[in-house]
């Protein structure tokens, strides 16, 4: 779905430097480790058309996108506290606290009109650079306007303000109203086949790796199962009695392209299949949250290890490869 981040504070017009005439770099913003509590959802859309892509020539972005999205697995997640770091030295420029956290899919979207970024900060750089911060948790932005920030402070906590499905922060760069994107630099040029100047510190940039798809989070359940309920950290029980009704397990992913099978399947302790379950997918898709189970036939299900596991199989050259196999287990005891 197409959203729109705005900026809400009114532009302060400076002459640009030109291209390449002083060094700017941006740190990391987010206290996670990219690909295992963190992943990158979108990146700017370097298509000025109506069509996307993103700096790798892939599609992990949609029509207008300006920033970087940085998310976490779940609400879950976000209730524990997830930091928001200044990327490089500046002064705050501006504010906002206040906006609800809520999937705007559940909320009137003119309740967040004008305030699509939610609760954020903007911070000030030499050279007419700015950097933006989106979509933070309500009541916990930890700066004030006119402050002095230094390199890694923390602004806030990652939320679900504003216009958004998922919990996160909008990282954007800019010069005036010239969008940068970090992973390229700042230059005239369209498209994703250009030369690259990422301006990411060193440190970033030894962490930082495109990750097209990844497992956000699996579990377990003895009851039927939602999306939201998952994401909101229910489902994540490891051990089962003998006599429970049913045995689900639910799996949630990002970044499925399109051509892209799934397979997913739960065995019973001696490695025989109880249950399977296969899709494929035509069109891509930013997260899909799939489950499936199993009602109890018999008096008791067997003691011992249930393993699970989600397999996404992907073309290259015409055959499915397999690229990404991920397993679960539980016990019933």
């Amino acid at each position: 779905m197409k959203r729109k981040i705005l900026s809400w504070f009114i532009m302060v017009m400076a002459v640009p430097p030109a291209f390449g005439e002083e060094e700017f770099r941006v740190a990391w913003p987010v206290a996670c480790e990219l690909g295992k509590d963190c992943f990158i959802q979108n990146y700017v859309d370097r298509d000025p058309s109506k069509m996307m892509v993103d700096y790798t020539c892939s599609r992990m972005t949609y029509d207008g996108h300006k920033g970087t999205d940085i998310r976490i697995a779940n609400l879950a997640r976000m209730r524990e506290g997830v930091k928001v770091l200044a990327a490089a030295e500046g002064v705050v420029r501006g504010v906002r606290d206040g906006v609800e956290d809520v999937y705007f899919g559940d909320a009137d979207k003119k309740t967040v009109q004008n305030r699509e970024c939610g609760n954020g900060v903007v911070l000030r750089h030499p050279g007419g650079i700015e950097t933006q911060y989106c979509h933070l948790r309500k009541g916990s932005i930890a700066v004030k306007q006119g402050e002095e920030v230094k390199t890694g402070q923390v602004l806030g906590l990652i939320g679900l303000s504003g216009f958004t499905e998922f919990p996160h922060v909008h990282f954007e760069v800019r010069r005036g109203k010239t969008i940068i994107d970090p992973f390229v630099g700042e230059t005239k040029q369209t498209g994703c086949h250009v030369e690259r100047h990422p301006i990411w510190t060193r440190d970033a940039l030894e962490t930082i790796s495109h990750i097209p798809t990844a497992v956000l989070a699996s579990g377990f359940a003895v009851e039927k199962v939602t999306a939201p309920e998952a994401r909101d950290g229910k489902y994540n029980e490891k051990t089962f009695r003998p006599d429970a009704p049913l045995i689900m397990f639910w799996v949630d992913v990002m970044g499925i392209l399109p051509g892209d099978r799934i397979e997913l399947e739960i065995k019973f302790p001696d490695g025989k299949s109880l249950v399977d379950h296969h899709q494929n997918y035509d069109k891509g898709k930013a997260q899909i949250f799939h489950f499936l189970g199993k009602k109890r036939e018999e008096e008791a299900w067997p003691k011992g290890t249930y393993t699970a596991s989600f397999t996404l199989k992907r073309k290259k050259g015409g055959e499915y490869q397999i690229s990404i196999f991920h397993t679960d287990k539980m016990e019933v005891k």
